[in-house]
């Protein structure tokens, strides 16, 4: 079962049992400093200042100092222990999109663009984790020095502790007030932050073909319609941030106006001596700026909410449809490799059935065409064959065996694809060929021989040839030949080639189907002609969704 958020946090906390005991002893520690630091203090001015006593002054200043350091002390050791339980929980929530990643299904997927979706980790991430950061461990220590606080106070004066309880819930208003308003304001900037980084990845990524036409004004408008709804969320956040901390010093400033005054009047009547109310001041500085960071951890957690609240629907997107995880065994004894039954499909954003009834068989060994305009469906009806779609009516078979029924990932070791824009890692020519090293070297440059890759490059150089990202130093062709070697490597049974061939030498063309690949059963796409004359049969998808054999 997958793990939500809280989940995955819970986790984290119990995995890192030791480092959450080091932090509660260290809380403990500053709280019971908190409680004395005011006792101290009193006794320090009553006995040592106003008494003239020298030793005691003496005595209770270093006992101040060394309550001092060591609430410093543990302040620093919870810091550190808080940033090794939140790394960790940063690294869990990675775990969990990686194996989210690996079997989201493709058409949930495909409804994110990879800034937004990057935009939207690395936020969500630093959100979520900072509960287990320095915010948190204040809270709890908040909690625990305001509980000392009021007791100290009550036990000095029972009508300045009246005063500074009545300004609690004072506080509590205002802070739920803003942190209602900033849950809203955060949500829309989520929202806002999004469209615009979607919107600015495709300008980055169309800046070339944005050079030959006069778009500079166009894009402009566009800039200033996606970032003003950004910037005025951020500006509302701040705003919204800075009304809170306002009105928050505000009450403080009159309560501590009001425990002055009523406090020196008692002193007057000698009904408190002038420690006391210098302790009580003490302790109302802990009892209420405690009990304001205690308040404001739900105007903080407003904060987290959105993150929360999306990564959450990442994590419950629909995983792949698949059955036992049970291994395809004997598919060298079936003859027919791939069945298509009735399928149907439909993408849940058209209203159009893109594929209708669609039958037929593959035998193993033939090298099968499919053909058809534009938008005819041939990408779709290739990723239903490899698992990655399932179709809405009928059955589609690998090996007699129900797509629907076999894990993803066994499914997916009989297949081979190369795609017609392949996906190529930064990395060296060895890297994107044979990823697991499970072939010599000499195999690997045969094979780049045989599909004529970086031929101005020796044998000697060629394997640790460095790619850019996204094959950015490589030609089209490069980049497809490349992919084509790793499928060959692969040495699946079924090899699928989506438009391939597009742009390449008709020899190369008819080297792949008939010499390189000449054992595997094939299913290709092309708008070539003279490729069509290198398959076994031929199918074409009509524009109505069905498909005939030619």
């Amino acid at each position: 079962m997958e793990e939500n958020s809280i989940a995955i946090l819970r986790r984290t906390a119990q995995e890192k049992k030791a480092e959450v005991v080091v932090v509660s002893c260290c809380l403990i520690g500053i709280a019971i400093t908190s409680f004395f630091q005011p006792n101290i203090l009193k006794r320090m001015t009553d006995d040592g200042l106003l008494q003239k006593n020298r030793k005691v002054l003496i005595a209770f200043l270093l006992l101040f100092i060394g309550s001092q350091l060591l609430r410093s002390l543990c302040s620093n050791i919870q810091t550190k222990e808080f940033g090794r339980i939140q790394i960790h929980a940063e690294n869990n929530f990675l775990n969990a999109i990686m194996k989210k990643l690996e079997c989201i299904e493709v058409l949930s997927y495909e409804k994110y663009s990879p800034l937004e979706l990057l935009n939207s980790i690395k936020m969500d991430i630093k959100t979520i984790t900072s509960i287990f950061g320095e915010f948190t461990s204040m809270v709890i220590a908040a909690l625990l020095q305001m509980s000392a606080g009021i007791i100290g106070v009550c036990s000095m004066s029972w009508q300045l502790s009246l005063l500074i309880i009545v300004v609690i819930p004072i506080k509590m208003c205002f802070v739920r007030f803003y942190a209602g308003k900033q849950e809203k304001i955060l949500e829309k900037l989520l929202a806002s932050d999004n469209r615009f980084f979607v919107w600015l990845s495709e300008c980055i990524e169309g800046i070339e073909i944005c050079k030959f036409w006069k778009k500079k004004k166009v894009l402009i408008h566009e800039l200033n319609y996606y970032s003003k709804p950004l910037f005025q969320s951020e500006y509302n956040a701040i705003s919204n941030d800075s009304d809170n901390t306002l009105m928050i010093e505000l009450v403080d400033i009159l309560m501590y106006g009001l425990l002055y005054g009523v406090g020196g009047c008692l002193s007057y009547r000698n009904q408190i001596t002038v420690g006391t109310l210098l302790a009580v001041v003490a302790y109302s500085s802990n009892i209420t700026a405690s009990a304001t960071l205690f308040m404001n951890m739900k105007y903080y957690y407003a904060k987290i909410y959105p993150s929360l609240k999306r990564m959450d629907e990442f994590l419950d997107e629909d995983g792949e449809v698949n059955g036992e995880d049970t291994e395809m065994e004997d598919t060298h004894q079936s003859e027919i490799v791939v069945t298509c039954q009735d399928v149907s499909f439909q993408y849940p954003s058209s209203k159009r059935m893109l594929l209708s009834n669609v039958s037929f068989q593959i035998r193993r060994g033939e090298k099968v065409a499919l053909i058809g305009n534009n938008g005819a469906g041939k990408s779709t009806l290739l990723k239903l064959i490899c698992g990655l779609y399932h179709p809405k009516e009928g059955i589609i078979s690998i090996f007699g065996k129900n797509t629907c029924e076999i894990p993803g990932k066994n499914l997916r070791e009989h297949i081979s694809v190369v795609t017609q824009n392949p996906f190529i890692w930064k990395g060296t020519i060895q890297d994107n060929i044979d990823w697991s090293r499970s072939h010599f070297d000499d195999y690997i440059l045969e094979l780049c021989r045989k599909l004529e890759i970086l031929t101005g490059i020796s044998d000697k150089d060629k394997l640790s040839y460095e790619i850019k990202s996204k094959g950015e130093n490589l030609s089209v062709g490069e980049r497809k030949k490349v992919a084509l070697a790793r499928a060959f490597a692969k040495d699946a049974e079924i090899v699928i080639l989506d438009e391939v061939t597009a742009g390449m030498d008709s020899k190369i063309s008819q080297k792949i189907v008939n010499e390189i690949f000449d054992e595997k059963t094939i299913i290709f796409t092309s708008h070539v002609d003279s490729d069509i004359q290198y398959a076994d049969r031929v199918f074409a998808l009509q524009g109505d969704g069905t498909l005939i054999e030619l």
